[in-house]
């Protein structure tokens, strides 16, 4: 009984496991070609099948002829991905693009060439079967359009199911509408070759619409998109066609459209069908504000039609990701590629998303990047998914010297870290302190605040938790007054999964110090000038209330306060030639106080002289003036004397430094009013306030006795 007690003990603990466990998916790997070159565009397309990934290079140079293009076979050994074999085309001409798009099923690969000339039809475009014989593919046969022209890209799009092969040729001209209207062959296999059974085109195609941009085939399905067909008044949103098979033909059943379609869509730049599932990208889709954010629409056959059941977007998607441009999907996931989207500020890195199916609907389970990606990887232009793996290409990825040789990466679902335990989160100023649970070894730590996630380093250990102060110069973007939201994660450093984020912790940060605060001292009074603090911003003005400022001499403590906006304050009737200790805060609340102030910035700043004392101004000879004076009430000497003077001509205006009681200056123009101003300095260039002594400049009287004995002297010998 006691054994069968703890039994049943034990498997609950083990479902309770399983159920805790989460799987997500990660980037494991990173396959490259061992004869890789620049300009390769390795990854441009990509399949995986169990335990085969295959890829393509259509750019790839192959015997000096530039352009013709390989598809390289990787084979995983359990641990590893190993490059098997190099595809090439047994009649491979320079240009061809052979490997620009790639269909796999069980030991049938099919590969699209479609600048390949037919004869004189130049790009007309072919297609490649290859067959596994147990140990290498080995090409069968060559397909082409019996109606074939050139320009067509026959080979743009390839899908394989059971005996049928679709391939799309989307600038295909018809006789009915026109020019590049285009058309998707189906051929069938009769037990030994594949034969031409029939072309498809559109019902309503027009000139121009590209049917046979993507294409994808399932069951008595074979889904067509003309990527560039208008839709009522929007031009080129996109259509998708669905033919199914009535056991001799396929007719076209339905056309699919965006409910939500706006014109440039590109609806169907990618199609995946699976069963009663069908995703279609459209990378070009607005989401919100955000331009070519892009979207996928999930439509699902209810037997009796397709119905658009949601419309899927990127989490943290942004303008330009061109979500959509991929997609794959199985019978548990779907894998959406945006190869345009941005990772931390890396433009055009590129992302995978990856969704699971969740009661009848798919359900995100997060973003793909890869580890080692740089700007202009194009990572996600191409994505295939089998099970639980996928495959994603980044024909724009640097190897070494080589640029947009290109790689492809192995994406796979590996067990997360459980979620993280925040014990506490504190306020500083402009910045917070967390402590939380250590989850084991091999674990990293990131954390979101602003809507991203960051790594944590330098964290401080204790021995069952972490510590860390946030804030600058390492996270740089916290700043005062914010209430951030914060979660922790754990991150396996060897699998690179990230575990849910812990619960949210909020913590509302202190104001810092206000910036460069300056005092500049002029007799009784002191101008205080500063910058505002790290502060958000609420339309143009900082997120503040006001500013509460305190000074304090040989008195008691004087408190003022001033305007949020304001950024100077003067604090008057001081006393001359006093040390005052100033300080500021910011402060978020009309109260100032406990966390609600800011952090203090302080100065000490001395008063000025007051004053100076006897000032008096007189003529004095024929051209000068003397002024005289004694200093102002102070336990401080003056370091100098600052002294202007005014009359009526401003190139008579002057000033004199003076380092005495007493100065004669020159003047050029007698018998006007002067007014001189005079106000004691210290060392620092801070001068005092102002003495005034207006007077009217002449002459002495002894001068001017002389001037009156020579003018009538002149005067007489003139009349004389």
């Amino acid at each position: 009984m006691n054994k069968i007690i703890i039994k049943i003990i034990l498997s609950i603990l083990i479902i309770q496991t399983v159920l805790n466990t989460k799987l997500v998916w990660v980037e494991e790997g990173t396959i490259i070609t061992t004869n890789g070159q620049s300009q390769d565009n390795f990854g441009f397309s990509v399949k995986i099948s169990e335990d085969t990934i295959v890829s393509g290079a259509p750019q790839a140079t192959i015997a000096n002829k530039s352009g013709q293009g390989a598809v390289y076979i990787f084979q995983n050994n359990g641990t590893n991905w190993n490059q098997m074999q190099i595809l090439t085309a047994s009649d491979g001409k320079a240009g061809d693009n052979f490997g620009n798009s790639l269909a796999i099923q069980d030991s049938i690969l099919v590969i699209g060439a479609y600048y390949s000339n037919v004869s004189t039809n130049h790009s007309q475009g072919k297609v490649y079967v290859f067959q596994n014989n147990g140990t290498n593919w080995i090409e069968s046969q060559i397909l082409t359009a019996s109606d074939g022209s050139s320009g067509d890209w026959f080979g743009k799009s390839v899908a394989i199911n059971g005996n049928y092969i679709a391939i799309g040729a989307q600038n295909a001209n018809t006789s009915a509408n026109g020019v590049n209207q285009g058309k998707a062959y189906v051929f069938q296999n009769n037990g030994t070759n594949w034969n031409q059974m029939e072309i498809l085109t559109a019902s309503d195609g027009a000139s121009g619409d590209w049917f046979g941009t993507s294409i994808g085939a399932n069951g008595n399905y074979i889904v067509i998109s003309s990527v560039r067909a208008n839709v009522s008044n929007n031009t080129q949103q996109g259509k998708v066609y669905v033919f199914t098979n009535n056991g001799t033909n396929w007719i076209e059943s339905e056309i699919l459209t965006a409910s939500d379609g706006a014109s440039g869509d590109a609806f169907g730049s990618s199609i995946a069908i699976l069963a009663n599932d069908i995703i279609i990208g459209s990378p070009k889709a607005e989401v919100g504000t955000n331009a070519d954010q892009g979207k996928a629409y999930y439509y699902q056959n209810n037997g009796s039609s397709w119905v658009q059941k949601s419309i899927l977007v990127g989490t943290n998607g942004a303008k330009g990701d061109n979500f959509g441009a991929s997609v794959d999907v199985s019978s548990e996931y779907l894998i959406v590629g945006g190869p345009r989207a941005a990772v931390d500020g890396k433009t055009d890195q590129g992302k995978a998303w990856m969704f699971s199916k969740q009661g009848g609907d798919w359900t995100s389970d997060g973003e793909v990047v890869s580890r080692d990606g740089q700007a202009h990887d194009n990572f996600g232009s191409s994505v295939s998914i089998s099970v639980n793996r996928s495959a994603v290409g980044a024909f724009g990825a640097e190897v070494g010297q080589n640029t947009e040789q290109g790689k492809t990466y192995f994406v796979g679902l590996v067990e997360a870290p459980p979620p993280v335990t925040i014990d506490f989160c504190g306020a500083m100023f402009s910045q917070f302190n967390c402590t939380w649970e250590d989850l084991g070894s091999d674990i990293s730590y990131d954390i979101n605040y602003n809507g991203n996630w960051q790594n944590i380093n330098n964290s401080q250990y204790n021995g069952t938790s972490y510590t860390k102060v946030f804030g600058s110069p390492e996270f740089t973007d916290i700043t005062g007054n914010v209430d951030y939201s914060v979660q922790i994660r754990g991150c396996n450093t060897t699998t690179t999964a990230c575990g849910d984020g812990s619960t949210v912790y909020n913590v509302l940060t202190r104001i810092d110090a206000v910036k460069t605060l300056s005092g500049i001292p002029s007799g009784d009074y002191i101008d205080l000038s500063w910058n505002y603090p790290d502060v958000p911003m609420e339309n143009s003005v900082p997120k503040l209330n006001h500013y509460l400022i305190s000074y304090k001499g040989t008195g008691p403590t004087s408190m003022v306060s001033v305007s949020n906006i304001t950024l100077t304050a003067r604090i008057s009737n001081l006393t001359t030639t006093e040390q005052y200790a100033i300080k500021i805060w910011a402060c978020r609340t009309a109260l100032c106080t406990g966390e609600d102030a800011g952090e203090d910035s302080s100065i000490d700043v001395t008063t000025s002289f007051g004053t100076v004392n006897d000032l008096y101004c007189v003529s004095s000879g024929f051209t000068s003036l003397y002024c005289s004076w004694s200093p102002p009430q102070s336990t401080f000497v003056p370091y100098f004397y600052n002294l202007t003077y005014i009359t009526s001509m401003p190139s008579e205006n002057g000033t004199e430094i003076v380092n005495s009681t007493q100065e004669m200056f020159d003047i050029s123009y007698p018998l006007r009013p002067y007014t001189v101003y005079l106000s004691a300095c210290n060392q620092d260039s801070y001068c005092g306030i102002l003495s005034q002594y207006d007077l009217y400049a002449g002459y002495s009287s002894a001068s001017f006795v002389s001037f009156v004995f020579w003018f009538v002297a002149l005067l007489f010998v003139f009349v004389w």
